[in-house]
């Protein structure tokens, strides 16, 4: 290819007006500028191979980060379905408070309920113990001997 340009540039002598040139220094002028012609397409060469081996690379890294586009995949799954278990598990911890507070409310009322009963079972007490006695009073067995619970025990031994 070389060897063609020199030929080129040989036969067209194109000259300048005025200007002699000797064979000499034009086939060192071509030289030169073979040698030039030359390291350009080298370069190009070198370049092109270049390109090459970084399409390559790219190849190779596209091929990685399919494995890493999939594992990146399941590790997004893997956090979706964690959120998912965590929403679930604060429902559930909620509702777990929730029914906490419902059973301790239900306690206070019951507590309550007891207490009101208690009351009432000592004044249904203290109106049977007046109506006998007037005050409650402990028999040597360490009963009481008021009015209801004497006839209890009337009644149950009458049995």
């Amino acid at each position: 290819m070389a060897e063609e340009r020199s030929k080129i540039f040989v036969n067209e002598k194109n000259y300048t007006t005025g200007v002699n040139y000797n064979d000499r220094e034009i086939r060192k002028a071509l030289s030169t500028l073979n040698k030039s012609w030359d390291n350009i397409e080298n370069s190009i060469k070198s370049y092109n191979l270049t390109v090459l081996e970084n399409i390559k690379q790219c190849l190779e890294t596209c091929r990685l980060n399919e494995t890493v586009r999939k594992s990146l995949t399941s590790q997004f799954a893997l956090q979706t379905d964690f959120e998912e278990l965590y929403q679930d598990l604060d429902k559930r911890l909620k509702k777990l408070t929730e029914t906490e507070i419902d059973l301790k409310e239900s306690l206070q009322e019951l507590k309550r309920a007891k207490l009101e009963i208690q009351k009432c079972q000592r004044r249904e007490h203290a109106i049977h113990t007046w109506v006998k006695q007037g005050k409650p009073t402990l028999d040597k067995s360490n009963k009481c001997s008021c009015f209801r619970h004497a006839e209890m025990t009337r009644k149950l031994k009458s049995q």
